[in-house]
């Protein structure tokens, strides 16, 4: 029900922010004018006047579909017009404050006023732009948080998954050597990375290159060569993954990488599966 009427819970919490500032800022700017003797003796219209702009500013957010705009989409032009719907509702309460004869006269409410309305209007969009800012500074921080990464396997495979870690913006590896068995490839490079080997020698790589994880990359090898790989790895402090084999791929284009529990799988016999 919170999700239909606000859009999402940020969105409510933007009308709790919204709400505070016009309040706060209207109820203070009326205080510093009000003599003090005449404020304590009828407190309510200053009350009731602030209480009233702050919701008639929600509302006017609202009529406009503000509060449907998404953080991440807060721009210039955005910001502009949140601002400029927040300073035609404090001109509306400018408007009511005059005709109010409990509220200061004109002369005393323009400058006080206008300083106030310039104030309020200019911190609902930098609300909004601040926690934009945030987003953007955690999500920059998120994508330089790369995990060092070893593929096993300098095949078709082993590609994909070099591929998926370049292309994918949410992928998370920074793959820092490939190895393999094949004694041509050892030395040289594959898709740019250097390749080591052989596989037998992975716990040196491992503590050489300073990886943190590794993916096992090669499709077409048996659930007992696998194993063997898994075994060479359970002494290794790193995260372990692989691609499918291709009797549990669901599709030629298939690019899963499967989380292995070393502990759960080498305490048991390899499973075999049909890969013909």
């Amino acid at each position: 029900m919170i999700k239909k009427i606000f859009g999402t819970p940020l969105h409510a919490l933007y009308m709790v922010y919204d709400a505070l500032v016009v309040f706060l800022i209207a109820f203070l700017t009326l205080l510093a004018i009000i003599e003090p003797p005449a404020f304590q003796a009828d407190p309510w219209p200053t009350l009731i006047y602030s209480f009233a702009l702050s919701l008639g500013t929600i509302i006017s957010l609202t009529a406009f579909r503000l509060y449907r705009v998404i953080t991440r989409d807060i721009g210039l032009f955005e910001a502009f017009v949140i601002f400029s719907v927040a300073f035609a509702a404090q001109v509306i309460g400018l408007i009511v404050a005059i005709i109010v004869p409990s509220l200061p006269k004109f002369s005393q409410l323009i400058w006080p006023w206008l300083l106030s309305a310039i104030a309020t209007s200019f911190l609902l969009p930098a609300g909004r732009a601040g926690i934009r800012a945030i987003n953007l500074l955690m999500l920059s921080r998120q994508k330089r948080k790369k995990v060092r990464t070893i593929v096993i396997g300098a095949g078709a495979t082993g590609k994909v998954a070099i591929d998926e870690s370049r292309r994918n913006p949410d992928n998370h590896n920074l793959i820092v050597a490939v190895v393999d068995d094949d004694p041509n490839k050892i030395g040289g490079s594959f898709a740019n990375i250097p390749v080591k080997g052989p596989i037998s020698d992975i716990a040196k790589i491992i503590d050489y290159s300073g990886a943190e994880e590794v993916i096992i990359a090669m499709s077409k090898i048996s659930e007992d060569r696998l194993h063997e790989i898994l075994s060479l790895l359970d002494s290794c402090s790193v995260r372990v993954r692989r691609m499918p084999l291709i009797g549990e791929m669901q599709g030629p284009n298939d690019k899963r990488i499967i989380d292995v529990d070393l502990d759960e799988l080498l305490c048991r016999d390899p499973i075999k599966l049909d890969n013909h």
